[in-house]
């Protein structure tokens, strides 16, 4: 998986700074503060990459009908091959402006997108990116010389951030929670 922004414990240490517990115990073996946070991000992405687009309408596609298109040792072509305009498979697709998300056609670019924890711990890391299934997910946050971007990944990381950060918090209380009752039920 390739990520493009991650979290890591250095960012998480200075939130469990001012609680009750130490940051081992907050993320020792249990890496499910950082699963919250990575898939708040990941909903919020999925939901941008769900919105219709508002650009232009392609209610046909160019196909290639009748021959094979391969090319005899004499450069002449083995079977003629004819480009039609027919009716898009799946019906009409209306694309998105430039700026805005990808509009869906298909699933691919919003499946691919995953979440990764690795580690434990101080080496405890989150990633979220999207998978090699859809490589050219780069070039459509990017834009390329022949069209403009159509970015996910930045605007769901900036609607995020407060949004993460109150989930986190609500998780760190509930785990707080979890090891100070373990803490008093072993005291006993």
């Amino acid at each position: 998986m390739t990520a493009q922004y991650g979290l890591e414990s250095a960012n998480l240490k200075a939130i469990a700074a001012n609680l009750p517990i130490t940051f081992e115990e907050l993320m020792s073996g249990d890496p499910r503060s950082m699963l919250v946070v990575l898939n708040h991000f990941r909903n919020i992405m999925i939901a941008l990459l769900s919105q219709p687009g508002t650009g232009r309408i392609y209610e046909h596609e160019w196909r290639m009908i009748g021959g094979s298109g391969f090319k005899a040792a004499s450069g002449q072509l083995m079977r003629p091959v004819e480009l039609k305009k027919v009716p898009r498979r799946g019906g009409p697709h209306q694309a998105s402006e430039e700026g805005e998300p990808p509009a869906p056609d298909t699933s691919n670019l919003r499946d691919a997108v995953a979440v990764e924890v690795t580690g434990s711990g101080k080496n405890l890391r989150g990633r979220i990116g999207v998978g090699n299934q859809a490589y050219y997910w780069r070039f459509l946050e990017d834009g390329t010389f022949s069209f403009g971007p159509r970015p996910f990944m930045r605007p769901a990381y900036e609607a995020g951030i407060q949004g993460a950060g109150n989930e986190l918090i609500k998780e760190i209380r509930a785990k707080t929670t979890r090891i100070l009752r373990q803490r008093r039920v072993s005291r006993r």
